[in-house]
């Protein structure tokens, strides 16, 4: 219960504050996408995280109730600081899997930062950008994975290095 109230300490302010100031400002994603993007990482880490501890405490209750000798068993001393690091481990690999961001248009949490903005929906320069950041992020594995069986020209071998590398620095921005 303890490890919740931590989460509802961080997650709170970005679920509540935040975004009360988002939609007053008339903000989007646009205008502080950095922002956007940092107050929408932690809620969803901290909503990934405080399912996994509801869940641990239902598990917790259950044994309790029905084989109290197994609950003393998983449950007692230091061991519950173990069970702690199941919830911390699910929400670092779920957490960053479905990001959400504030959409003013729909005062909700939305996977999709431009979701109802008028003239995003269809637009052909998206659909380009979105299938050459794709198309960068299928090349450098697919051809790192052929070089084990095939043996490649110099200039495709340095132009999967490239690949590699501009598939690790574009998420950065």
């Amino acid at each position: 219960m303890f490890l919740m109230g931590i989460y509802d300490a961080l997650v709170l302010p970005c679920n509540g504050i935040i975004t009360g100031i988002q939609v007053m400002l008339g903000a989007h994603y646009c205008n502080y996408p950095t922002l956007f993007y940092f107050s929408g990482v932690l809620p969803c880490v901290g909503f990934y995280g405080v399912m996994a501890v509801c869940a641990l405490l239902a598990l917790d209750r259950f044994l309790e109730m029905c084989f109290p000798k197994i609950a003393s068993k998983a449950f007692s001393g230091n061991r519950a600081y173990f069970w702690m690091l199941f919830p911390i481990c699910f929400q670092i690999y779920a957490g960053f899997e479905l990001l959400c961001v504030f959409n003013i248009n729909v005062y909700a949490m939305n996977p999709d930062p431009f979701f109802l903005i008028h003239g995003m929906e269809n637009n052909i320069n998206m659909t380009y950008q979105a299938f050459i950041i794709c198309g960068e992020m299928l090349v450098a594995p697919v051809i790192h994975a052929l070089m084990y069986y095939i043996e490649f020209p110099m200039f495709v071998e340095v132009f999967a290095h490239l690949s590699w590398i501009s598939m690790h620095a574009n998420l950065m921005f």
